[in-house]
Order: structure tokens, then sequence, then C-alpha cells
């Protein structure tokens, strides 16, 4: 059927890479994409068809999860991140975003313009604007999932990083406030040797400051280190992913 379209990438390159790849081959006015595990039932497109026909102002229908599906741990992790996530880049994201979405052309495009190789995209779906429209939906679960803990952890901080430099304010912020309170400390003991007691130091209270301040350096090197490696992978320029084959295009 040469209305089925293959694209074959050289290897993995993530789910969101490969959608990427998808979009950027598509020529219809009109895309739809769906996870190929079909948790998110195929029969969404005449939903969000009959939507976006409707109003020709609407440039995307998407699913949203009003509730997440798994263990009390699965949800409270994904409440904690999209509240982290709006209180750190101040993007609010409704309900937990599914990848069944239908889109305009010229939405598609907008998409395309962004090349950053670290790419969260519910966050840049978000960001470039146009009429969008949630419907709440509901997911099947397989059972279990292959997104693991640690790249759960790994997507909240590319995320955080990409779209937000508040950490960077916060970790300056907190700075200022100790070496304030330093010079506070500072007064107090030219004031106590000066005018009322003897000032006692004691080794305990120096090594805690120490240690305190070298934790605070090695936490502000640390973040900055992540915004420095992310400008360095964007200097590179290579590309998202791949095609190493297409079929019927």
């Amino acid at each position: 059927d040469n209305r089925i379209k293959i694209i074959e990438l050289s290897r993995n390159y993530g789910a969101a890479a490969a959608r990427w790849e998808g979009m950027k081959l598509s020529k219809g006015e009109l895309v739809f994409t769906l996870d190929a595990d079909l948790e998110e039932d195929p029969s969404l497109l005449l939903t969000f068809y009959d939507k976006i026909k409707s109003n020709e102002e609407t440039d995307v229908v998407f699913g949203y999860l009003e509730n997440r599906k798994g263990g009390i741990v699965e949800k409270m992790s994904g409440w904690f991140f999209y509240n982290l996530f709006k209180i750190l880049s101040g993007i609010e994201i409704i309900g937990s975003p599914v990848w069944a979405r239908l889109m305009r052309r010229s939405y598609v495009e907008a998409l395309l313009q962004h090349t950053e190789q670290h790419l969260f995209a519910i966050g840049i779906m978000k960001i470039v604007g146009f009429k969008q429209l949630g419907l709440p939906i509901t997911k099947k679960s397989k059972g279990y999932t292959s997104y693991s803990l640690r790249k759960k952890v790994s997507q909240m901080l590319e995320s955080f990083i990409s779209f937000s430099d508040k950490p960077l304010k916060i970790i300056s912020s907190i700075g200022l406030f100790i070496s304030f309170l330093s010079l506070l400390f500072i007064f107090y003991i030219l004031t106590s040797k000066l005018f009322f007691e003897e000032y006692q130091s004691g080794w305990s209270s120096l090594i805690a400051s120490v240690f305190f301040v070298g934790g605070l350096n090695l936490s502000a090197i640390g973040i900055i280190g992540l915004y420095v490696g992310k400008n360095f992978q964007q200097s590179k320029n290579r590309p998202r992913a791949i095609v190493k084959n297409t079929f019927n295009f």
C-alpha cells in the first residue's frame, strides 16, 4: 500500500527524535502523532479531526490525562515534575499531555524550527503558541513501563535546564544571602571583641563553615556545568537523528 510510509533510523535515537524526523518528512496539511504501543486509542484521530474541522481557528487538538496511570509513586512524581517545571519556567502544562495530537501544517513547521539537541518536546509544543485544544482522554496500561527512573530523572533535568535559568539565579541569591550573613557575623565578632568579651573560636565551627561553603560552591559549579554542557552539545550542531532508509516516499 503506497499510502503507508516507513522511516528507518540508523539507530535508536529515542522516541522524541524519531517523532521529529517523522514530522520533517510529513507533507499533509494535517499531521497526527501516536505512540506505537497503542496505549492511546487510534480512534482518537476521528475525535480530534471532528474538533479541528469544526473550528478553523484551532491549530492543534491533543490529549491529556487528568489522572496519571500507575501507582502512587508514578502519580506523585508526575505531579511534582509538572508543578516544579511551572515554578521554574513559568510555563503551565495542562494535565499530563500525551503524544496523541492532530496538528495543522503551520504548527508543525513552527515546531521544526526548534533545532536544539536536547529536546523537551512537551515544553516546545507549548511555547510555540497557536490555538491549542486539550481533551481529556483515558490511556490503556500494558502493565509495565520501559521508562525507567533514571530516564525520568534525566528528562526532568533536561527540561529544567532547557527552559529555565532560575537555578542559576537561586544559587546567586543564596550566595549573596550567605555573604550578607557572613558580614553580620564578622560585625558580631568585632563588636564582641572590642566592647564586650573575648570571642572564643573553635575548630568544629571553623571546619563546619568550610565544609558548608565548599559544598555550596560545588553545587553552584555543578549547575553552571550543566548549562555549559548544554551549550557545548548545541555548538557541535549534530543532527538529532539520521534517517537510514525511507519506503514509499
